[in-house]
């Protein structure tokens, strides 16, 4: 009696749409563990706090702070909605203040709004990057006490949380931080609102996400946040 051959196993086509989500949550994976990393990491320079160095707003949407002849520039591309950037300064932010402080850097802070659609009011990175620059305004130095209060874990709202800082918060946050002249009519009437979506749309096709950093020119990338050796010269 003849043998019949086995049927060869049959192969499944992985489909656009399932390689599409594969990414997704790949990147999810890799994202979240970043964000442990940085999060779970013990705070370089820990115990030195925000920069004693007033603040000032150097074009729309940056905010600079640190002498222009330091021997390292630093550029930190942050989402005031962004967990991983909250992760960063965790890690990073009193090591970055310290170097400002000591003449070591001047750290350009790029803050942006790609997170508004997934806050809770709509428009929440809009709202906090516009009160960061309006304090600066109002007083230089009251800003790295506003930063560092909203983009601290304990503080920052949730990606698709219940809920966010209101207007009324984030003019009492300043105000704790130590700007209070024309900080509410700033926030309320919206004046970094338009600036801050222009340099939000420039630089978006440049960055893969938020926090993305440049120290002297270089993009570091992401995996390479956490392991700390691109902040070696600020040391």
């Amino acid at each position: 009696m003849p043998q019949t051959k086995p049927s060869p196993p049959r192969t499944r086509k992985t489909t656009p749409t399932v390689k599409a989500i594969i990414i997704v949550v790949i990147a999810v994976l890799l994202g979240g563990g970043l964000y442990l990393q940085l999060r779970n990491t013990s705070p370089e320079a820990d115990g030195y706090g925000p920069p004693r160095t007033a603040a000032r707003i150097s074009s729309p949407g940056v905010i600079s702070l640190g002498a222009a002849g330091a021997p390292n520039k630093v550029d930190v591309y942050e989402d005031p909605l962004c967990p991983y950037c909250a992760g960063f300064e965790h890690r990073f932010g009193q090591l970055l203040a310290k170097a400002i402080d000591e003449g070591k850097a001047k750290v350009d802070y790029h803050v942006l709004t790609f997170l508004d659609d997934k806050s809770k009011s709509g428009d929440y990175s809009t709202r906090a990057a516009s009160a960061m620059l309006c304090a600066t305004q109002a007083d230089g130095a009251s800003f790295g006490r506003l930063h560092g209060h909203l983009m601290s874990p304990d503080n920052q709202p949730k990606e698709h949380g219940d809920g966010d800082h209101t207007d009324d918060e984030l003019i009492r946050f300043a105000a704790e931080a130590g700007a209070t002249n024309g900080v509410a009519e700033c926030l309320r009437g919206g004046v970094f609102a338009a600036p801050l979506r222009e340099t939000t749309a420039a630089v978006r096709p440049t960055l893969a996400g938020t926090p993305s950093v440049r120290i002297n020119g270089t993009l570091i990338a992401p995996g390479d946040l956490n392991d700390g050796d691109w902040a070696e010269p600020l040391r």
